[in-house]
């Protein structure tokens, strides 16, 4: 039989709303982290990304998040966002982050070639550390995608047909 302690304390238990586990793995970051967030000091390639998930796949008990952590020298938190993530680019993504990736190790052998520290050959090729500079024609461009956001509205009313009245402007417009 309870007692009216154990009432009472069912009561506070069952009044609580329970979170779930990720309300609970989401505070516990929070606390941390604190304001700032998750912001890791180590950026990894994607081929880095694509290594770290193809070796916890072959082999998860070999190749546990510790271990991986370690010989990646990121955290284990790292690691764990990394092996969580579900997301997939498509193949113009994939193109857009190499040549990210590229622009920035020219700017980061540029920093590291100032310093003293001498470039790699694949750098030096596109003149980091050279006396002339960075030649623009061998650095990547990014192909950003061009938005409709700065047409005019000539450029918009151009493509409609004032001939077909049975589209309201909306349609017309779209």
């Amino acid at each position: 039989m309870k007692t009216h302690q154990d009432l009472k304390r069912d009561d506070k238990t069952s009044s609580k709303t329970k979170k779930e586990r990720w309300q609970i793995q989401k505070s516990a970051l929070e606390r941390k982290f604190g304001e700032t967030g998750w912001q890791p000091r180590k950026r990894l390639s994607p081929d880095a990304l694509d290594g770290i998930r193809a070796l916890h796949a072959s082999d998860p008990e070999l190749y546990c998040t510790e271990a991986l952590a370690e010989n990646f020298k990121v955290s284990p938190e790292a690691i764990r966002r990394i092996l969580k993530a579900k997301w997939k680019p498509n193949e113009a993504e994939i193109e857009d982050r190499r040549l990210r990736w590229v622009r920035r190790g020219v700017k980061k052998w540029q920093a590291l070639a100032e310093s003293g520290m001498r470039p790699p050959a694949k750098w030096r090729a596109m003149g980091v550390g050279t006396p002339n500079g960075v030649k623009d024609d061998r650095v990547p461009k990014r192909k950003k995608p061009k938005s409709k956001s700065n047409l005019s509205w000539d450029d918009v009313v151009a493509d409609i047909d004032p001939d077909n009245p049975g589209l309201s402007i909306s349609e017309r417009l779209l």
